[in-house]
């Protein structure tokens, strides 16, 4: 194994995503309050689905009444963005984690990521319909534009894969005429295709008394029922050591 934890540069710190909870002129107990909302939006989400988050919904929650949440969102809409830039910050934040402590060779490094990224977003599914439906427009409209959308900036977790891809390519670990952008793509499309692939097996339709899922006459459901017909031996275990085994050899493809 290859050790360069004294040789390697630590990444470039890529900013949270601004919100309540991590502004300094915002009070500890207005973020701590902001911090529970986001909380019990959570639990909503994995205990109902995406499309019962509502004001309403969270104010029932917390014993609250709704006026009371519109001191931190003006709309459905903000709480719905805020949810999503929580779960972004936090991947962020283990990402840079995992590339600063990293002590192995680049080529460990980036599979390491690509798995950490693909576990993290499958062992949940709050957080793939949270990311999923946001970045595809589903999230509820509001009349105007509130001041965390305002704020919000998009952010790509690329960023990560392409530094610890070029840092291979600096200690001699990768090929230097690779197309680092093509060869990326092509792993990022592996791996998103798994992690919506992943989805229809790691929940049980038979369990869901959830409305989010009865949209089109249960078009998803029967489409969950389908797939374990089709592939009654994917299990979640197995689909994940298969996608281990698929970025194995994209790497190997690159490497010197």
């Amino acid at each position: 194994m290859k050790d360069h934890k004294e040789e390697k540069e630590p990444i470039v710190e890529i900013p949270q995503i601004s919100n309540l909870a991590n502004r300094k002129e915002v009070s500890k107990k207005r973020q701590a309050k902001y911090r529970e909302i986001l909380k019990h939006s959570i639990e909503i989400i994995q205990e109902h689905g995406l499309g019962s988050l509502t004001l309403q919904a969270v104010a029932d929650k917390m014993n609250l009444q709704r006026p009371a949440l519109y001191r931190y969102f003006i709309s459905v809409r903000e709480l719905w963005i805020a949810v999503q830039i929580d779960f972004k910050n936090e991947i962020n934040n283990r990402m840079q984690e995992i590339i600063n402590h990293h002590e192995g060779s680049y080529e460990e490094l980036v599979f390491e990521l690509f798995m950490f990224y693909y576990n993290w977003i499958t062992d949940d599914l709050a957080r793939y319909l949270i990311l999923h439906d946001l970045d595809h427009g589903y999230a509820p409209g509001a009349n105007k534009l509130g001041p965390i959308e305002k704020g919000y900036r998009p952010f790509d977790f690329i960023l990560f894969f392409r530094y610890a891809i070029e840092k291979g390519i600096e200690k001699n670990e990768f090929k230097k005429d690779i197309d680092i952008s093509q060869w990326i793509f092509t792993l990022w499309s592996i791996i998103d295709g798994f992690i919506h692939s992943a989805v229809y097996f790691i929940v049980e339709p038979d369990n869901f008394s959830n409305p989010y899922y009865r949209v089109s006459d249960m078009s998803w459901v029967k489409v969950l029922k389908t797939r374990k017909k089709l592939f009654p031996n994917i299990t979640k275990e197995n689909l994940h050591d298969y996608v281990r085994n698929r970025i194995t050899e994209a790497i190997e493809q690159i490497k010197n």
